[in-house]
């Protein structure tokens, strides 16, 4: 079936990568392609863990953990083969990873963390997006 980004929601996601992913690649035949998403997210988990070990935050802890996750939810299903529906996934929790964290360090005038994080979700969103386009 094709998956359009008109079209899109957690569930076609979801049915998209069920169906693409049955027996098409094994584990170990991880693609570069996905390399970004595993790194952010467990970047992401990291960060949720020590704002709450350090400040008690679980708003930290309760955000690191869910996007971290989908982050890595993302990368499984680049590496399972559905392309699209992973990079767009990660596309869009890399948006709001940006823009979370862009309002949090505007609104602190610090760059460490939040400023830092901001800039990694940028760059996380460009990369992912463009990939989106050029499976979609």
């Amino acid at each position: 079936p094709s998956y359009r980004l008109g079209a899109w929601s957690p569930a076609t996601v979801l049915v998209g990568v069920l169906d693409r992913t049955r027996s098409r690649r094994r584990p170990s035949d991880m693609t570069g392609q996905a390399h970004p998403a595993y790194a952010v997210g467990g970047l992401v988990i990291v960060g949720g863990l020590i704002g709450y070990l350090r400040k008690g935050s679980r708003a930290s802890l309760a955000a690191g953990l869910g996007v971290g996750a989908g982050y890595l939810c993302s990368g499984n299903a680049i590496d399972m083969g559905a392309q699209f529906e992973g990079h767009s996934s990660a596309g869009i929790l890399g948006t709001l990873l940006a823009t979370s964290m862009g309002f949090r360090s505007l609104k602190s005038g610090k760059i460490f963390p939040s400023g830092v994080v901001a800039a990694i979700g940028t760059v996380s969103a460009a990369y992912h997006i463009n990939k989106a386009i050029e499976w979609r």
